[in-house]
């Protein structure tokens, strides 16, 4: 990693300077995330959704970057709750196991996903069950248009800032055709952890006592390497992807248990000469409940091959809240290390680049 990137005299306690560097105003977005899932959660409630959805066998949640995470975060907390399979598809293409019993969920923050709006057709064409999430484009015309329920996404700013009305409006559709648990009680309660995590890791919280800058500070030059595991598995992707978009960080993601068949090979001292990596170890609750805990071994062996490593602990709170909790956390972090690097961490120049050479090459 380019080491002229990091300013080593950037003060993540200089409020001025943050708000300098930040021409999108992303720290506000941050900062206000619990209110942004408390509204989704309204919202999506208020739209009346098809009963006969309900009797779909399965589930295919399509989308791509910032609008699949919430696929991913809501398979893995629904995994032993869902009375049916939840799959994420991010591609063009529909699998051909996805028939008229398939209820697909097409997300897009913009509505104008070349991917989505492909495979929104395909599911039209084979008669799925389909209902979108999106702020507009051409996938909420499509669906006015062909009278597919819609929820919206009410919100201003990056698709990947939008995951509390991404993740919610999925929670609502799984929570109200009845394919889970009802889930009031714990989205109340996971909010109210939201605010309380915001008050702790917001821009004015000095670096003493932030843990999201502490973070921040120990990744620094390094390259993050994150390690999620069961209901943190999405969670480390996230993070991975927060680090690539925010701070214009390479990041690698892995899962724990198969992490432990491949990738912990590569874990050695003489492995890391161009660079050194730093290992951020998402821990939840559920590994305690566990009678082997990975963990205490993975730890073990980081501390004998001296490379460095941040274990994170979320509190005891319900599932939901964890998982929301960690992605919070990971957004604040690379948020931080976005400033340290002097980059701003709201325009994504490269992506639209590319995406806007795809259109017109």
């Amino acid at each position: 990693m380019d080491k002229s990137n990091i300013d080593s005299t950037n003060n993540l306690d200089s409020i001025e300077t943050i708000l300098s560097a930040d021409s999108t105003c992303m720290s506000e977005r941050l900062a206000g995330f619990h209110l942004q899932c408390a509204s989704a959660w309204a919202d999506s409630n208020d739209k009346e959704l098809p009963p006969e959805y309900s009797r779909s066998k399965q589930i295919a949640i399509v989308g791509m970057g910032g609008s699949a995470i919430s696929g991913n975060l809501a398979e893995n907390l629904f995994r032993q709750q869902s009375s049916v399979p939840i799959s994420v598809i991010r591609s063009s293409v529909l699998p051909k196991w996805v028939d008229n019993k398939t209820l697909v969920i097409a997300c897009s923050y913009s509505g104008n996903t070349k991917e989505t709006l492909s495979i929104f057709d395909d599911a039209i064409k084979r008669g799925c069950q389909v209902i979108c999430s999106t702020s507009g484009g051409i996938l909420q015309e499509n669906s006015n248009s062909l009278n597919v329920p819609s929820l919206s996404i009410d919100f201003i700013g990056e698709p990947r800032s939008a995951i509390g009305y991404s993740f919610f409006n999925l929670v609502s559709i799984l929570d109200r055709l009845g394919f889970i648990p009802n889930q009031h009680t714990y989205v109340t309660k996971a909010i109210e952890q939201l605010k309380i995590n915001g008050e702790n890791w917001n821009l004015k919280v000095p670096t003493k006592s932030n843990y999201a800058k502490q973070i921040a500070t120990r990744i620094g030059h390094n390259l993050p390497i994150i390690i999620g595991y069961d209901i943190f598995e999405s969670v480390a992707r996230r993070w991975k992807t927060q680090f690539n978009e925010n701070s214009k960080s390479i990041a690698i993601w892995e899962a724990i248990p198969e992490f432990l068949h491949n990738g912990v090979e590569a874990f050695q001292s003489t492995t890391y000469s161009a660079f050194v990596p730093m290992v951020i170890l998402l821990k939840p609750q559920t590994a305690k409940e566990q009678k082997d805990d990975p963990f205490i071994n993975i730890v073990k062996y980081l501390q004998g091959i001296h490379m460095p490593y941040e274990l994170v602990k979320v509190e005891e709170m319900n599932t939901m809240a964890q998982i929301l909790t960690a992605v919070q956390l990971g957004d604040y972090v690379s948020y931080y290390l976005a400033l340290l690097k002097n980059t701003d961490p709201g325009p994504v120049n490269v992506i639209e680049s590319l995406k806007y050479k795809k259109t017109n090459g």
